[in-house]
C-alpha cells in the first residue's frame, strides 16, 4: 500500500462506518416487520420447514449488528492511528499540510488560499510531507512490492539511463 492510499483511508473510514451501522439498521427493522399479523392470511397453510422466520431475521439482525460494532471498532483504530501518526510529524508545515488534506479533507486548491502558498509550492510541501510521514511509518504499512518499487523507482530519478 503505498503511502497516499494508506494516508487516504482515512477519508473513506467515516463512511465505511455509517454503511456498517445502516446495514444493521435494516436487519434490525426487518426484523422488527418479519411475522407481523398484517401481512398474514389466515387461509395460507405454512409449507416451508422454515417455522421461525422472525427469529432467523432477529438472529441474522444481532448478527449483523456485532459484525457492524466490530467492523467500526477496527476502522476507527485505524483512524485514529493514521491521525495520532499525522499529528507525530516533525516538521510543523508538513504536519499542517497531511493533517488539512487528510484529516480535514481539503483540496490542495484549498490549502494554497488558506496558507497562501503557490501550487507548486502547496506541492512541493505536500510531497516532502509524505516523504517525511513514509520514513517515519512506512513499515508499518508498506509491502516488499511496495519496497522493490520505490527502490527502483529512486534509481531511475538518479540515472535516468538505467
Amino acid at each position: 500500500m503505498q503511502t497516499k492510499d494508506y494516508l487516504a483511508q482515512i477519508r473513506t473510514i467515516d463512511r465505511r462506518i455509517a454503511n456498517k451501522m445502516r446495514e444493521a439498521q435494516k436487519w434490525r427493522e426487518l426484523a422488527y416487520c418479519t411475522g407481523s399479523s398484517s401481512n398474514m392470511n389466515e387461509n395460507k397453510v405454512q409449507t416451508s420447514k422454515r417455522y421461525d422466520r422472525m427469529g432467523d431475521a432477529v438472529s441474522i439482525g444481532i448478527d449483523a449488528e456485532k459484525e457492524a460494532k466490530e467492523s467500526a471498532r477496527r476502522l476507527a483504530l485505524i483512524k485514529y492511528t493514521i491521525e495520532k501518526q499525522i499529528s507525530e510529524v516533525p516538521t510543523d508545515r508538513h504536519y499542517q499540510m497531511l493533517h488539512a488534506f487528510y484529516v480535514d479533507g481539503q483540496s490542495i486548491t484549498q490549502i494554497m488560499q488558506t496558507q497562501f502558498y503557490s501550487k507548486s509550492h502547496a506541492y512541493e510541501i505536500y510531497n516532502a510531507a509524505l516523504v517525511e510521514f513514509e520514513e517515519k511509518y512506512g513499515e508499518e504499512y508498506l509491502t516488499p512490492e511496495d519496497e522493490r518499487l520505490k527502490k527502483s523507482q529512486k534509481r531511475e530519478k538518479i540515472n535516468p539511463n538505467i
